[in-house]
Order: structure tokens, then sequence, then C-alpha cells
């Protein structure tokens, strides 16, 4: 893999463009969100790769995104689903799930996902608000690669790019062995 050196004042432009990447992926969402009539229940399931550095892509995302599908419609039946969309941007690849589930059971579900396959981040929104693992006493997410809380890595800088980067790409290997070995 070739080393990406930013130089600082790249640094700063192409961290701009992630963040404005990513409002423009929130804004998506609450259009997507509106997209129904107003006495339908239904969520979004954001589901993307959480990686650190810069791209903000895995050449082999898309693919494990086709399991992680097949897992929604084996749980909560294909006729709960209601569409599926993927948004693309500097900020990286998403696939929103819009499907007929109650909010919170869907957390603790999505929150197991992420306990176990630590390359994904998953959100859930409601027409109201985004639901935090927080709310309903989840415990902190976990760092992939020394397991302490998540949050005390990145503030402490435990790990490096290329650290974490690495072991994502191994989880996410891991990952499509694994499914492909169970559907083949």
């Amino acid at each position: 893999m070739k080393k990406i050196i930013i130089k600082h004042k790249n640094y700063k432009y192409i961290r701009s463009k992630i963040l404005q990447s990513r409002e423009n992926q929130y804004k998506k969402i609450l259009k997507y969100l509106k997209g129904e009539k107003e006495n339908t229940e239904f969520i979004i399931i954001s589901i993307s790769l959480n990686i650190k550095g810069f791209p903000k892509y895995h050449f082999s995302f898309l693919e494990s995104l086709k399991y992680i599908i097949n897992f929604f419609e084996s749980y909560f039946g294909h006729n709960n689903i209601i569409s599926y969309k993927t948004i693309t941007g500097i900020s990286g690849e998403f696939l929103l799930i819009k499907i007929k589930a109650e909010p919170m059971v869907t957390k603790y579900i999505t929150y197991n996902l992420e306990k176990k396959f630590r390359f994904l981040d998953i959100d859930i929104y409601t027409k109201n608000s985004m639901i935090s693992s927080s709310l309903i006493c989840l415990k902190k997410k976990r760092c992939i690669i020394c397991n302490d809380e998540y949050d005390i890595c990145q503030y402490k800088k435990r790990h490096t790019v290329r650290q974490l980067r690495k072991k994502v790409n191994q989880s996410i290997k891991d990952f499509l062995l694994n499914f492909n070995k169970k559907f083949s």
C-alpha cells in the first residue's frame, strides 16, 4: 500500500471537505426520512465504515454490505424493509436502510453488530432524533486494537492511523471469509 503524505495545508482542506460531506450526508438522511406518508412509522439505519484516516473507503466494504442487507432482511423480514439507498462522498460510503421497526430494539441489535464487527459504524434515526447508545444505557464503544474505551484511545492517540487501518482491513477480510463460508 502506497503511503499517502498530506501536507499541513492540504490536511485542513481535506478535513473541511470531509466535514462538509458528513453534513451533506446528514441532510440526505433527513430528506430520506421525510419521504414517506405521515402515518407510516419507520426508522433509518445508517451503516458506514468506521475507518480512521483518508481515504474513507475500503474496496471490500461494499461487498460486506450485501451480507449486512441479508442479515437485516432475515432478521426483520423482507416486508418490513421499505427501501435501501447508498450515499458516496469524500466522507465514505453509507448504506441507508428505511425499515419498519421499533427504534430502541433496533438500536440494541445494531449495537451488538457494531460490537462484533467493529469496522461498522451504525446509527439509528427516527423522524424526531438520532438514537444514541447512551440513551438506552449501552456500554461505550471499544477500541478495535486494544479493547479499551474507544474515546480514551482516540484522545490519547495510542494507535497510529496505519495500525488502525490494518486492523480494519483484517476485520473486513475475516468478516467476508466467515460469511462466504456460511452462505457457500
